[in-house]
C-alpha cells in the first residue's frame, strides 16, 4: 500500500511540475512575443504557476516523509534483530541507501538523541545502539519494576 502511495504521489508530482513548466512557457511567450499587452493572461498564467509550485512542493515534501518513516522502520527492525546494535554497514545492506547516506543518517538519530554511538574495537567502526529496539527473548524476560 506504501508502495502504490509512493507511485502516485510521484505521477501527481511530476504533473504538477509539467504543468508548472508549461505554465512559465506559455507565459513568457505571451508576454514578449505578442504587440498587444496581454497582462490578464499573464496574471493568469502567474497565479496558476505559483498554485502548481506549491502543490509540486507539497508533494516533495509529503514523499520525503514517506521515505523517512520507510527508513526509520527499516532501522528499528534491524536493530530489533541485532539487539538494539545497527552499523551503517547494516542499513546500507538492508535498503538502497549508500554507505555515507546511512551513516549521515544513523547520525542524525544520533544528533536527535534516539541512540546511542559506540565504537567497535576493530577499525573504530561507529555502532548506533537503539535502547528501545530489544529482542523478543528480552522482551519475555523483563520484569516489573519492583521486581529489579
Amino acid at each position: 500500500m506504501e508502495k502504490l502511495k509512493f507511485i502516485f504521489l510521484t505521477l501527481i508530482y511530476l504533473t504538477s511540475l509539467a504543468t508548472t513548466v508549461c505554465c512559465i512557457l506559455v507565459m513568457t511567450f505571451t508576454f514578449f512575443s505578442t504587440k498587444e499587452n496581454y497582462i490578464s493572461v499573464t496574471i493568469a498564467f502567474g497565479i496558476l504557476t505559483l498554485v502548481f509550485g506549491l502543490i509540486s512542493l507539497s508533494i516533495k515534501r509529503h514523499k520525503s516523509k514517506l521515505k523517512n518513516n520507510k527508513i526509520e522502520n527499516l532501522v528499528l527492525k534491524i536493530a530489533t534483530s541485532h539487539d538494539g546494535l545497527v552499523t551503517a554497514a547494516d542499513l546500507a545492506l538492508n535498503s538502497s541507501m549508500g554507505l555515507k547516506e546511512a551513516s549521515a543518517y544513523l547520525g542524525g538519530c544520533y544528533s536527535n538523541g534516539l541512540c546511542e554511538k559506540r565504537y567497535a574495537q576493530e577499525n573504530l567502526v561507529e555502532v548506533f545502539y537503539f535502547k528501545s529496539a530489544i529482542s523478543l527473548e528480552s522482551k519475555k524476560t523483563s520484569k516489573l519494576i519492583a521486581e529489579i
